[in-house]
């Protein structure tokens, strides 16, 4: 991550980048072997110290680092969602619910009784034992899957069908999944001894429904979740436009994520930079096709356009645009990634 005082820059690779240069699949084995994921975080940061090290990224002599992600989606992993991994990426298995097993369903009220939870305390025990190490940090985001995102993991594409024709049936699924989600949040904190001052969720897939429909069967459950934090952040990787004038009507919102499709300047103009973060998502495909030009050129127009100083959740002065790009593929040309550097750096 490159941070200046109007604009921070964190970047990312995708699985399909890993295999392609390097070999390195996604497996399952990554989230149920705690000592084959550390030696694998570890050779990441190796490789990208000795490929990109010159621009601040990677660590040519890593140190274990140890994660805990459980699962690609703890809560739907709570219901019994399998999870498919190929080499380069992975996608849930939904289950099969009539109406009548969507009605019966309960909220998950012990989740420390559910298998991805307990082996995740196993792997906890290990990290214990092997590093003297205890999960007790955090980011100041407690990012997690969205409800819409964790009702699609478990019951597949016809959630969006049914949400116009059985609308009952669908408030009942999501508050379970809600209430679930929340007991799930407040397990973390108990790991962590402390709970972080934002909540932040990934309500990516709001792109596939209408912001009124956002108003009727998701904006109380996001409230719900979050009443125990002092701040929430959303996070969307696509057009945010259509949706702003509802969440806006969350009143602890203080950060959000967009698509770069966004209008940055005129979201600025309903985001003041010393109330809200912005984190605008660089658009990959167009990365890999741009000339090194048009993205110093674009980079600089985002940073004049939403950059600036805020205050974050403890106070202090930071940067309050993000510019992102977390899933870079082949395809991009190295000096497109030097390029994003280089202006940040100038700016």
């Amino acid at each position: 991550m490159k941070v200046d005082k109007k604009v921070e820059l964190s970047i990312g690779f995708s699985e399909e980048w890993w295999y392609t240069n390097y070999g390195i699949s996604l497996s399952k084995k990554y989230f149920t072997d705690p000592e084959y994921r550390t030696r694998l975080d570890m050779e990441k940061e190796r490789i990208l110290g000795e490929r990109f090290g010159y621009l601040g990224l990677g660590n040519k002599d890593p140190k274990p680092n140890p994660t805990l992600p459980l699962s690609p989606n703890p809560v739907a992993s709570m219901y019994g969602v399998e999870f498919q991994f190929e080499k380069e990426t992975v996608w849930a298995l939904p289950l099969k619910f009539d109406d009548a097993d969507l009605m019966n369903l309960r909220p998950i009220s012990n989740v420390e009784e559910t298998l991805v939870i307990k082996e995740g305390k196993k792997q906890l025990r290990y990290f214990e034992e092997r590093y003297g190490w205890k999960w007790n940090n955090f980011s100041n985001c407690d990012g997690t899957p969205g409800i819409l995102n964790i009702a699609l993991a478990i019951g597949g594409n016809q959630i969006l069908t049914d949400l116009i024709e059985k609308p009952k049936v669908m408030h009942h699924f999501f508050s379970c999944v809600t209430h679930t989600l929340r007991n799930f949040l407040d397990w973390r904190v108990t790991i962590w001894g402390r709970r972080p001052p934002t909540l932040g969720l990934g309500n990516c897939t709001d792109v596939m429904i209408s912001p009124e429909m956002y108003l009727d069967f998701i904006f109380k459950q996001d409230e719900y979740l979050a009443e125990k934090y002092s701040f929430l952040g959303i996070h969307r990787d696509n057009k945010l436009d259509a949706f702003l004038d509802v969440y806006l009507q969350h009143l602890k919102l203080n950060a959000i994520d967009c698509g770069w499709d966004s209008n940055l300047k005129q979201l600025r103009k309903r985001l003041p930079v010393e109330k809200y973060h912005i984190n605008f998502r660089i658009d990959p495909l167009w990365l890999s096709r741009a000339k090194k030009i048009e993205v110093m050129r674009y980079t600089e127009q985002w940073i004049e356009e939403g950059g600036g100083t805020w205050r974050n959740e403890i106070g202090q002065p930071s940067p309050a645009l993000g510019l992102i790009i977390d899933c870079i593929d082949s395809n991009v040309p190295e000096e497109n990634i030097e390029a994003l550097f280089e202006v940040v750096e100038r700016k």
